[in-house]
């Protein structure tokens, strides 16, 4: 059972993500700037819309190694649309003027 989290549209969260794929293209520590949950986006999510988004198909490509339960979230890591399970994002990501902390989710 995956747990509910509550994730905020704008918001930058680290990613966590142990998928090659995002790893590889993003390299260690990414930021997810969090844009909506994708049945916002898209009726009927990621998985109606595969064949028309890339986004959606590269998740779909990717979806077998993640569970099945819970949300798919999308947003931007380097300024590149993609979407990720929510047990893939990581804590919030608060910035300040002179100083980054980290704060829990």
């Amino acid at each position: 059972m995956v747990k509910a989290i509550i994730f905020e549209c704008g918001k930058k969260y680290k990613v966590i993500s142990k998928d090659k794929y995002i790893q590889d293209k993003y390299g260690k520590d990414p930021i997810f700037i969090l844009e909506d949950v994708d049945t916002e986006l898209w009726k009927g999510g990621w998985n109606a819309n595969f064949s028309t988004n890339i986004a959606c198909a590269l998740y779909a490509h990717r979806a077998h190694d993640l569970p099945k339960a819970g949300n798919v979230y999308y947003g931007k890591i380097n300024h590149n649309g993609e979407l990720l399970h929510q047990t893939e994002i990581g804590e919030e990501i608060n910035e300040t003027k002179n100083e980054k902390a980290v704060s829990g989710v």
